[in-house]
């Protein structure tokens, strides 16, 4: 590979230093390359982050195989956390719709319109997921359902708070959102890396971002381009790279 003078720059710093790494990328610019290079530029633990599962069966056959590394989503990182910490796991992505049915009495009896509230509150429930634990209230609330464009009913805001609580709770049975919120909301043990290389750095959410920063790594490295995120509706950060970078200094 006949690297440019910006990767190598990039190659020198993480062979160099133990500093913490942003690369604000542009397109065309090879971040994926990139980054899959440092992979390859020593021999500790490393784990390579990615957002979506065939880029991880891509990047898990291709990469060198290194002796307690892996190749993961940032789903999947989660999952093994609560895997550990509970033993067993259902992954049910109607766990939400269930908490409902199980404990949430919805005060309508014309049948239509009470299917559509208990939609609008699984539907929030799962934005609200998307939260930092602790930060929900009636102000990020109705944030939330202005900037997704969400239905609302009277006392909604209570309801989705309760479910949210009851799924917080239950560990045992999971959906994709807990996978990243859980382990964050009880303080998980995460699997362990010397390093942590994150791709796609434009697209972190700050739950995620949390997520990754309890490896208490040595070192992260990230790489992104601010003019490709894509994520918004899973409640990516638009100015992810810059609090991605005050997070890791």
């Amino acid at each position: 590979m006949d690297w440019s003078h910006y990767s190598q720059t990039l190659f020198d710093e993480y062979t160099n230093t133990n500093d913490n790494l942003i690369v604000y990328a542009c397109p065309g610019a090879g971040k994926t390359t990139n980054i899959k290079h440092l992979w390859t530029l020593d021999d500790e633990p490393t784990v390579y982050l990615v957002f979506e599962k065939h880029n991880q069966v891509e990047a898990d056959a291709k990469l060198p195989k290194k002796q307690g590394s892996a190749v993961l989503t940032l789903n999947g990182l989660g999952h093994r956390a609560v895997l550990s910490a509970v033993g067993r796991v259902i992954l049910d992505n109607n766990k939400v719709y269930k908490i409902i049915k199980d404990y949430i009495k919805i005060p309508e009896q014309n049948y239509k319109v009470k299917q559509e509230r208990i939609y609008a509150l699984a539907k929030a429930t799962q934005m609200a997921k998307q939260v930092v634990p602790g930060l929900f209230s009636k102000d990020t609330y109705e944030d939330m359902l202005s900037v997704y464009d969400l239905d609302d009913y009277e006392g909604m805001y209570y309801d989705v708070e309760r479910v949210l609580s009851i799924s917080d709770d239950m560990l045992s049975t999971i959906d994709f959102a807990d996978q990243l919120r859980l382990p964050v909301v009880h303080g998980l043990k995460m699997p362990q890396y010397a390093n942590v290389l994150g791709d796609e750095a434009q697209d972190f959410s700050t739950i995620q971002g949390l997520l990754v920063q309890m490896i208490h790594a040595d070192r992260y490295a990230f790489v992104g381009d601010m003019h490709q995120s894509i994520y918004g509706f899973r409640g990516a950060m638009s100015d992810s790279m810059q609090v991605l970078q005050s997070m890791f200094r």
